[in-house]
Parts: C-alpha cells; structure tokens; sequence
C-alpha cells in the first residue's frame, strides 16, 4: 500500500455499548467502530473518547488493550455511566436505538497538541451536548479542518441548530439518503432533487469529498470538482444485521484518504467491505484474520 498521506487519524466521540433484546451486550458506537476497523487495517488510531468507572467501562479498556488501540486518550468519569443503546432488530435485520441521555462520552475532553497534518474524524451523536462541540471545535481548528464527519441521526439527539454547528470546520463528509434533504434544509436549500442537494452541501460547506450512502442503491462520491463516482450494492452472502454497515463504509473511505486512493478504488472497497460486515452479528468482530483476509483480497 502506498505511504500514508497523514500523519495521524484522531477518532473523537462516543463509545457504548449496544445491548440486544437477549440481553447480548455488544460494544460498539460509531466512531468506536471506525477506530476498531482502523486498527484491524493495521493503522493506529486515536480513540478519544470518555467512559464511567464501572463494569462497562472496564470491558472497554480490556477489548482496546487486546485489539492494541492506544488508551491514552480515553477519559474515565466517576460520575458517570459509560454508554448504552437498547437496539430492536426488526424483521430485516435493520436496527431501531433507544439511547441513554447524559453518559459518559458526552463529556470528553481535548488533546492538549494534536499533530499537525493529521485527520479528524466525528460523528453528531457524540456532540449532542455543548462541552463536545466546543471541545471538538477546537481540535478541528488546530488540524486547520482535516475534518470527516459521518452523520448519524439519532432522535432525540439532533436539530437544525447542531446540524450547523457540527457541519463547520470539515473537508469530507458522509451522510445517507434519509438524511441527505434534512442536511440540506438546515444548511438553507427547499429542493426535492438530490442532484440538487447535493451540489449545494458541497458547495455551502467548500467540501473536497461528499459521500452518499443508498442503502439497496448503492453509493456515490461527488469531489470538489463535482465528478461522481458511483456504485451499486455488493450482495451479502449471509446476512446477520446492518449494524456497522455504514461505519465500516466510512473507515475504508477514512483508510483511502490516509493512503491516497482514488475515487473509484475507494468506494469499490468500501462497499465490499461495508457487505462483509453485514455478516456479523453487531458492528466489529475481535478476529485479525477478518481484516487480513480483507487485505489480502485488495492486494489480489
């Protein structure tokens, strides 16, 4: 693979854990997911992230040390809890989230010199609460915005207000088709068409990547010189949920950008391995050989 274009990727936002109705307790939040994903591809990421002094909290520390994500970053709160979402699978396999209010993630705190020449990834769940936005706000400032951020709408976590708030200060940003007319109505545009839309997000926000995730349509990049790139959906062999299907697209697509790939090479290897992940039950899987099978795969 070629040289990395950046010097480091810090992932900034929540880390929960997703507790099934048999009980199952998953560990998972999507900037967790992009951070494990990143880690399995053999890069080093930087989760930073808060959790509680408690069980939870513990059994996020011990799968960071045996899956060798760097700690250091990681905040732990004695007043409060770490994560939790209460999922409901419905006949598909597509996930409906009860979130808890006021957990620990909702209070992380900075890194005091992050490097420069690096990128920095969040999500808008993570940056519900004003201590975030601040904090991660600033840390976009001091990476003059190598920013990617991958919008996850979760009721009743989100207005027009957040939305322009957290879209400030970024140069890539990922959304899906149910959120793509609600962006663009907060940024200012009353358009139905989505070429429209579009063209207007990455125009307001001077982007340099828009992705666009369909769900059984595919995908589509559109860069700063408005070329699309686009790609129908890889088929799942077997499927087991969507949980983490749009988190693993965004960590390959945060993985071409560190190693410079092109669009078409991007998206191709996103979309195969967002269909690989729909396999599992949850969102990542403590298995090296998952990802270095993944590997290989592009290397052949």
């Amino acid at each position: 693979m070629n040289e990395n274009k950046y010097k480091d990727i810090y992932i900034y936002g929540e880390v929960l854990f997703d507790c099934f109705s048999d009980k199952k307790e998953i560990l998972g939040g999507a900037p967790f997911n992009v951070a494990w994903n990143l880690q399995g591809f053999g890069l080093k990421p930087k989760m930073i992230t808060s959790i509680g002094k408690d069980d939870l909290g513990t059994k996020v520390l011990d799968a960071m040390q045996k899956w060798g994500m760097d700690k250091s970053h990681v905040n732990i709160l004695e007043n409060k809890k770490t994560g939790l979402v209460n999922v409901v699978l419905d006949d598909n396999g597509i996930p409906e989230y009860s979130i808890e209010d006021d957990s620990a993630y909702d209070y992380i705190n900075s890194l005091k010199t992050p490097n420069k020449n690096s990128i920095i990834y969040h999500g808008s769940l993570g940056l519900r609460k004003e201590h975030n936005q601040k904090v991660c706000n600033e840390l976009k400032k001091q990476l003059d915005s190598n920013c990617f951020v991958d919008i996850n709408l979760r009721a009743p976590f989100w207005n027009d207000t957040l939305l322009k708030e957290i879209l400030n200060k970024l140069k890539w940003l990922k959304i899906n088709d149910e959120e793509l007319p609600l962006v663009s109505k907060a940024l200012g545009l009353n358009s139905e068409n989505e070429n429209e839309q579009l063209e207007f997000i990455l125009d307001k926000l001077n982007l340099e990547l828009l992705i666009l995730t369909k769900g059984s349509q595919g995908a589509l990049l559109i860069n700063k010189n408005k070329k699309t790139t686009q790609m129908d959906i890889v088929p799942v062999t077997k499927m087991a949920d969507t949980v983490g299907a749009g988190d693993a697209f965004s960590s390959v697509v945060i993985l071409g950008l560190v190693k410079a790939w092109d669009s078409a090479l991007t998206i191709k290897r996103a979309m195969g391995f967002a269909s690989k992940v729909c396999s599992l039950n949850g969102a990542i899987v403590n298995d090296k050989e998952f990802y270095n099978s993944v590997l290989k795969e592009w290397e052949s």
